[in-house]
């Protein structure tokens, strides 16, 4: 069994455990009190951080996110990044990328909060601190940049082989890049 499993069997046990602990010392009334108040404001939260969410990423242009656009005429698959109007840098996007990750941690935070249990109401109010959420957020974002394969494709209509030659290989330190093609199924196999 990996530890993650191990710690997801074990928190409820423990967390109802502290919860009954802490309610012997304070009282079952003032305990009750304080489950409730971090459910209410889990939920209070959770509405706040979904607006927030759904402001950074309803438009991909304006957030300055990548999306996929298909030529209908050659049906050429392109994804496209269109930064914002204002600026078009490598840091802009950057630090939208750092918004999204952060709208992400708060609405984990709110979900923490409306749980019910002390562990999880603790790690949700630490998460709801600004500047855990950007270490949180930058840290997220270096790790996920750091084995990252980018594979470039277009799909083509017809069949045949491509006429494109070979991309350079990468730089060291870089992504990988591999071009392709993507190939509708034989004829047999389509319905």
């Amino acid at each position: 069994m990996t530890p993650g499993r191990l710690v997801f069997l074990i928190l409820p046990f423990f967390e109802l455990f502290l919860i009954w602990y802490v309610a012997s010392i304070i009282g079952w009334g003032w305990m009750l009190l304080i489950l409730i108040g971090g459910v209410v404001a889990g939920f209070a939260l959770l509405r706040a951080a979904g607006r927030n969410v759904w402001q950074v990423l309803s438009d991909p242009r304006r957030g300055g996110q990548s999306f996929t656009t298909v030529d209908p005429s050659t049906g050429e698959a392109t994804t496209i990044y269109q930064p914002g109007a204002a600026t078009g840098s490598d840091e802009q996007r950057q630090a939208d990328e750092l918004k999204v990750r952060e709208s992400g941690l708060l609405v984990t935070a709110a979900a923490l909060l409306a749980l019910p249990g002390l562990i999880s109401d603790a790690v949700g109010l630490v998460l709801v601190i600004p500047p855990v959420r950007r270490a949180l957020a930058k840290r997220g974002a270096a790790r996920a940049t750091s084995n990252v394969t980018v594979i470039r494709g277009e799909t083509v209509a017809e069949s045949g082989p491509s006429q494109r030659e070979p991309q350079s290989p990468p730089e060291s330190g870089g992504p990988t890049i591999i071009a392709g093609e993507i190939l509708p199924p034989p004829d047999d196999q389509q319905r």
